[in-house]
């Protein structure tokens, strides 16, 4: 199975984060993002909501949703063979960051959307918490997932409406409580361009 080709144009951006500590203390970037995401959260009437209620409901959303007994093609190759036997040895609750937060080495990426249905609050958990050294900011990261096109995007054709209405909320969450980190790479647009995939007010493109 073919990982998600979305995934090489971010690889450069993300290798460089052991630098990240190098930044000046302004950033450009960080000062746009808080003049845009506040007023399009206004603009939207979306409600802002606690880390613990978002997650909350991302596990009520995505509970029933079983471990299968493969996560990927393993036949097809070592490399979706070792993401398999990754994924198979973890659960939401022993799923760390270093099994999926390495950009250049990706199980998610290679996952069925069964398989990231049932890990999608583990990756919520891991999108909420604090940045670190190595990995950076796994919101960044777990954006690409969400953010591939219909035709290569398998976790949300496999979910329903209210399943997607959930993602869809929790990109809005991270848009709007991570506007200031200093490790984050994606832009206020980005996560709301997604965030409205999402949430069904767009139609997905031919391009990620």
């Amino acid at each position: 199975m073919r990982p998600n080709p979305s995934l090489n144009r971010e690889s450069q951006r993300h290798a460089t984060r052991p630098a990240l500590q190098c930044r000046s203390a302004f950033s450009v970037a960080r000062a746009w993002r808080h003049a845009v995401v506040s007023p399009l959260a206004r603009t939207l009437g979306l409600t802002m909501q606690s880390d613990a209620e978002v997650l909350a409901l991302v596990e009520s959303a995505f509970s029933g949703n079983r471990k299968p007994e493969h996560f990927t093609n393993y036949l097809h190759c070592e490399e979706c063979r070792e993401h398999d036997e990754l994924l198979r040895a973890r659960d939401r609750s022993t799923l760390e960051l270093r099994d999926v937060g390495n950009i250049c080495w990706q199980p998610i990426s290679f996952a069925t959307g069964e398989g990231v249905a049932y890990y999608f609050p583990a990756l919520a958990r891991l999108a909420l918490r604090a940045p670190d050294y190595e990995y950076g900011w796994y919101g960044d990261t777990l954006h690409i997932h969400l953010s591939a096109s219909t035709k290569e995007n398998r976790f949300y054709e496999f979910c329903s409406n209210a399943q997607r209405k959930v993602v869809a909320v929790l990109l809005h969450h991270l848009n709007i409580t991570r506007a200031d980190l200093p490790e984050r790479l994606t832009s206020a647009e980005e996560f709301e361009k997604a965030r409205r995939l999402w949430a069904q007010e767009e139609e997905w493109s031919g391009a990620a």
